[in-house]
């Protein structure tokens, strides 16, 4: 129940109808179910309903649409910098790697270095 100026109101489906009339013989209408007690506040020809209903609709798509390609949009830029970050982050791997593998170079040669009894083979490692 809805009130309505004061007076409960029930919301119902509306009621469809011909018109009878010559000058819209056959005409499709809209109008509540209690259209007989005069106090009826809805009365549409059933066409022009339809086209209100499309154009909403229609409005309602180009909305939803729009909400679309703002996300479409979004969503690029965030592959964009996902992309970017793993080549930084594979970059930054691949240094770490090969300071990693010199050093650990280093340490064997200079453990190679220690045990060897020649001199100038000693001074060519380190």
């Amino acid at each position: 129940m809805m009130a309505s100026r004061g007076h409960a109101t029930v919301v119902r489906e509306p009621v469809h109808g011909y018109s009878q009339t010559p000058k819209d013989p056959y005409r499709r209408y809209i109008t509540c179910p209690n259209a007989d007690d005069r106090d009826c506040h809805v009365w549409k020809w059933w066409d022009m309903a339809v086209e209100e209903e499309l154009r909403e609709f229609q409005r309602e798509l180009n909305g939803v649409k729009g909400e679309a390609n703002q996300r479409e949009q979004k969503l690029l830029s965030l592959e964009k910098q996902v992309s970017k970050f793993t080549k930084k982050k594979s970059g930054a791997k691949l240094m770490v790697f090969s300071l990693v593998l010199g050093l650990v170079l280093l340490i064997v040669l200079g453990i190679l270095g220690k045990d060897s009894k020649d001199w100038k083979r000693r001074a060519l490692f380190l």
